[in-house]
Protein backbone atom coordinates (compact mmCIF):
# COMPACT_ATOMS: atom_id res chain seq x y z
CA UNK A 1 0.00 0.00 0.00
CA UNK A 2 1.48 3.39 -1.02
CA UNK A 3 0.02 6.72 0.10
CA UNK A 4 1.17 10.25 -0.71
CA UNK A 5 1.54 13.41 1.34
CA UNK A 6 1.83 13.99 5.06
CA UNK A 7 0.81 10.83 6.80
CA UNK A 8 -0.94 10.25 10.06
CA UNK A 9 -0.91 6.53 10.72
CA UNK A 10 -2.93 4.82 13.39
CA UNK A 11 -1.60 1.39 14.21
CA UNK A 12 -3.82 -1.11 15.97
CA UNK A 13 -1.91 -4.01 17.47
CA UNK A 14 -3.75 -7.17 18.49
CA UNK A 15 -2.15 -9.59 20.88
CA UNK A 16 -2.36 -13.30 21.30
CA UNK A 17 -0.75 -13.87 24.66
CA UNK A 18 0.27 -17.43 25.50
CA UNK A 19 2.24 -16.80 28.71
CA UNK A 20 -0.45 -16.52 31.38
CA UNK A 21 1.94 -15.35 34.10
CA UNK A 22 2.73 -12.19 32.12
CA UNK A 23 0.69 -9.24 33.38
CA UNK A 24 1.53 -6.58 30.80
CA UNK A 25 3.45 -6.40 27.53
CA UNK A 26 5.10 -3.02 26.93
CA UNK A 27 5.96 -2.33 23.30
CA UNK A 28 8.48 0.48 22.86
CA UNK A 29 7.69 2.41 19.68
CA UNK A 30 9.96 5.39 19.19
CA UNK A 31 10.79 8.52 21.10
CA UNK A 32 8.04 11.18 21.12
CA UNK A 33 10.08 12.79 18.33
CA UNK A 34 12.48 11.28 15.81
CA UNK A 35 14.30 12.82 12.84
CA UNK A 36 15.85 10.66 10.15
CA UNK A 37 19.23 11.74 8.83
CA UNK A 38 22.71 12.02 10.26
CA UNK A 39 24.91 14.69 11.80
CA UNK A 40 26.46 15.36 8.37
CA UNK A 41 23.14 15.95 6.61
CA UNK A 42 19.86 17.66 7.32
CA UNK A 43 16.93 15.47 8.41
CA UNK A 44 14.83 13.97 5.60
CA UNK A 45 11.63 13.31 7.51
CA UNK A 46 10.24 13.48 11.01
CA UNK A 47 8.37 10.83 12.94
CA UNK A 48 6.31 11.51 16.00
CA UNK A 49 4.05 9.33 18.10
CA UNK A 50 1.38 10.26 20.61
CA UNK A 51 2.91 7.68 22.94
CA UNK A 52 6.39 6.23 23.20
CA UNK A 53 5.06 2.85 24.33
CA UNK A 54 1.98 0.67 23.83
CA UNK A 55 0.81 -1.49 26.74
CA UNK A 56 -1.14 -4.70 26.17
CA UNK A 57 -2.86 -6.67 28.92
CA UNK A 58 -2.36 -10.43 29.19
CA UNK A 59 -5.63 -11.68 27.76
CA UNK A 60 -6.11 -13.04 24.27
CA UNK A 61 -7.42 -10.40 21.89
CA UNK A 62 -6.08 -7.49 23.94
CA UNK A 63 -5.45 -4.46 21.75
CA UNK A 64 -4.21 -0.90 21.85
CA UNK A 65 -3.33 1.76 19.29
CA UNK A 66 -1.13 4.78 18.71
CA UNK A 67 -0.91 7.48 16.07
CA UNK A 68 2.41 7.90 14.29
CA UNK A 69 2.90 11.01 12.15
CA UNK A 70 5.42 11.05 9.28
CA UNK A 71 6.32 14.48 7.86
CA UNK A 72 8.56 15.35 4.91
CA UNK A 73 11.42 17.74 5.79
CA UNK A 74 13.81 19.65 3.48
CA UNK A 75 12.10 18.50 0.28
CA UNK A 76 12.24 14.77 1.05
CA UNK A 77 10.01 12.91 -1.44
CA UNK A 78 10.85 9.22 -1.11
CA UNK A 79 9.24 6.16 0.39
CA UNK A 80 9.21 5.40 4.10
CA UNK A 81 8.61 1.79 5.19
CA UNK A 82 7.49 0.69 8.64
CA UNK A 83 8.71 -2.77 9.58
CA UNK A 84 6.54 -4.47 12.15
CA UNK A 85 8.40 -7.18 14.04
CA UNK A 86 7.67 -9.56 16.83
CA UNK A 87 9.03 -8.14 20.05
CA UNK A 88 8.44 -10.91 22.62
CA UNK A 89 7.68 -14.57 22.88
CA UNK A 90 3.94 -14.97 23.22
CA UNK A 91 3.12 -11.84 21.22
CA UNK A 92 1.78 -11.98 17.68
CA UNK A 93 1.32 -8.66 15.86
CA UNK A 94 -1.32 -8.60 13.15
CA UNK A 95 -0.09 -5.48 11.33
CA UNK A 96 1.80 -5.95 8.07
CA UNK A 97 4.70 -3.77 6.91
CA UNK A 98 3.46 -0.43 5.61
CA UNK A 99 5.06 1.67 2.88
CA UNK A 100 4.33 5.36 2.25
CA UNK A 101 5.56 7.84 -0.33
CA UNK A 102 6.07 11.37 0.98
CA UNK A 103 5.78 14.49 -1.15
CA UNK A 104 7.92 17.58 -0.40
CA UNK A 105 6.42 19.77 2.29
Amino acid sequence: MIKKGILILSILILASVTMHYLDVINLPLLPPWFKAGSEEQEPDFELSANSSMITLKNWIGSSNSTTITVKSVNGFNHSVTFKIRRVRVGFLGTVEDLKFELQPH
